[in-house]
């Protein structure tokens, strides 16, 4: 037997099939270790006909040891819940069979959520991690980390050769749609400041695997400092990681070790919020109300019983919330925009445009006012908007801008094209501004390239240049294209760039301008490209091709937040025998009743 690929597991159940798929083409042998899960990893695991064992929470090397032993494979990989290999090993096994080396280090990849604007996107150097290894009687993990099997290795070989290995694997962030991101959990509980335990801190982070086989260290080091922001932090990381049912356990252990600490009861409202236990949500966060506490706690519980009354539809009620929350945060972003959707459902107008205008007189407060009307589509009143701030002369580039962006909506392009070419390079977003110069090039009726443009696209960097060069080439001149990278990171950071292209593409442009795009991602051949080419085209409704993409998405496994798109586009397309199929699924992965909203 050649190789074996050992998969270590705990609260997986959202990706662990897609692991497991990821390597049964190339594995003779798979074996999962399920450490302690709370959620149905193991049965899910099972239900893809590999061997699963299961094992109580214990060190880093007592974990791997226990599954390194029951390989039998000459090779053994290892991978963790949640990530994927990629499909760049088609000659793996032939190099296998053929070297001498004892091991090899693989670049771990983390690939940044689709539909991030291009500008802020910036693919990390992968980490080397020691997981491919030869198996050979006596070797065992001693320490906290890979690397810690190599001294057993030199101990039982006289010469040792271990290389890296351009073979990466993909680390999937958990996905879950806007409501749990960006109204919820990043908006509500933002982490600043500075926190003591950096070093448990740190190994929650990095070790998200057995971040559950750690928690008692946190109490440990929490009761030592008396300092109860270290629970806090391991909460929003395992909440981060979709681990519901361990930071379950753990809100509710914090809760017995710091009694009387309102961030733990916050944190237990939000989670019945997260499984849309509304009502329980509410419950939970009333019983704070009457009660002492800091400005900050006091916007995060408003903010809270805003979201689950809002949950219930109980307009009025979520409203009061909101403008009380409104009240301690005047430009917080998601409590506006939550106070603006209020008013468009005619409930207490108070709170609405006329006393947001009245309130936010600033410049900043008039640009995040327009953003927001932007964004719900409410183009005619962010135009207005931007006509009374524009007496402030510090933001004229931010007016042309903004501005532009509402022209593109409105199809006035040329006009949009002449606000943009009038901002200045000292702009914040003058590179978001030369991209949509490009979509502008792309949108206007000329049909060839503008020398000018194409020059100012230089500024953007060499990965930006390439790819839009490349676009250009294809889309005016209809020419063939083929790729060639020095290396596995160049080819992923261009992958990272078309992606995010596409999704202005999707946002402005024809179905002709889309395909090119597409054609592009799709020669790269990368395994996660339909899972986010889907949920970019699931984010712009386009359900038709969400559809598609996610569909073929799924055939690599089940993974809980694109099956969670793929059924409700089933549902605005009618095809309910699909969704049916697939809501069995989700009952079996154990889902948490999540609502699927388009971002």
């Amino acid at each position: 037997m050649l190789l074996t690929a050992c998969v270590i597991v705990q609260d997986r159940v959202d990706y662990i099939a897609r692991t497991i798929n990821s390597v049964k083409g190339l594995a003779d042998e798979i074996l999962v270790l399920d450490i302690d899960s709370y959620d149905r990893s193991a049965a899910v695991a099972a239900d893809c006909g590999v061997r699963v064992y299961s094992c109580n929470d214990s060190s880093f090397a007592e974990t791997r040891n226990y599954i390194l032993k029951r390989a039998e494979g000459d090779w053994v990989l290892f991978l963790h819940g949640g990530e994927e290999l990629a499909r760049d090993y088609n000659q793996l096994r032939l190099l296998l069979k053929q070297s001498d080396n004892f091991g090899f280090y693989l670049p771990i990849i983390s690939l940044s959520l689709p539909g991030r604007s291009p500008e802020n996107l910036d693919l990390e150097m992968p980490c080397l991690v020691f997981r491919l290894l030869r198996n050979k009687q006596g070797m065992c993990f001693k320490g906290e980390d890979y690397g810690s099997i190599i001294k057993s290795i030199c101990r039982n070989t006289k010469k040792m050769s271990i290389k890296t290995l351009q073979l990466p694997i993909i680390t999937n962030c958990y996905q879950y749609p806007k409501f749990y991101t960006s109204q919820g959990l990043t908006a509500v509980f933002p982490y600043s400041r500075e926190i003591s335990g950096e070093n448990f801190l740190k190994k929650v982070e990095n070790r998200e695997d057995i971040v559950g086989g750690i928690i008692q260290e946190a109490y440990k080091e929490a009761a030592e400092e008396n300092n109860c922001h270290l629970l806090d932090k391991a909460i929003y990381i395992l909440l981060n990681q979709g681990k519901f049912l361990r930071a379950e356990r753990v809100i509710k252990q914090a809760e017995e070790f710091f009694p009387g600490e309102f961030t733990f009861a916050l944190w237990e409202g939000y989670l019945r919020f997260v499984l849309k236990d509304y009502q329980q949500a509410i419950t939970c966060l009333q019983k704070l109300l009457n009660k002492e506490k800091d400005k900050n706690i006091n916007f995060k519980l408003y903010f809270l019983l805003g979201l689950a009354y809002k949950g219930i539809r109980h307009f009025k009620k979520a409203n009061y919330f909101f403008g009380r929350a409104h009240r301690l945060d005047r430009c917080n972003k998601a409590v506006i925009s939550n106070l603006i959707d209020l008013e468009k459902k005619g409930i207490n107008k108070l709170e609405g445009y006329s006393y947001l205008r009245e309130r936010l007189v600033s410049p900043q407060g008039k640009l995040l006012l327009a953003d927001i009307y932007y964004h719900c589509g409410d183009y005619y009143t962010a135009l207005d908007i931007l006509k009374e701030a524009l007496e402030f002369k510090e933001i004229k580039d931010s007016y042309y801008y903004w501005k532009a962006r509402i022209l593109l909506k409105t199809k006035d392009y040329r006009l949009a094209l002449k606000l943009l070419r009038s901002i200045s390079p000292a702009f914040n977003h003058f590179k978001d501004t030369l991209k949509h110069c490009w979509i502008l090039n792309i949108l206007l009726p000329v049909d060839k390239e503008f020398k000018s443009i194409v020059n100012q696209i230089k500024l953007l960097g060499d990965s930006d240049w390439e790819l839009l060069k490349l676009y250009n080439t294809i889309y005016f001149k209809g020419k063939d294209f083929s790729f060639h990278f020095n290396n596995i990171l160049s080819k992923y950071k261009f992958y990272e760039k078309a992606v995010a292209y596409l999704s202005l593409l999707i946002e402005y442009c024809d179905d002709r301008a889309v395909e090119i795009m597409l054609d592009i991602i799709k020669k790269l051949k990368i395994r996660e490209s339909d899972r986010y080419i889907g949920k970019l085209f699931f984010r712009y409704a386009k359900w038709d091709k969400a559809y598609y993409y996610l569909k073929k998405d799924l055939s690599n496994g089940f993974a809980l937040p694109e099956l969670s798109c793929f059924i409700e586009s089933c549902r605005q397309l009618d095809r309910s025998c699909e969704e049916k199929k697939c809501l069995q699924i989700l009952k079996k992965m154990g889902n948490y009743q999540l609502i699927v909203n388009k971002n």
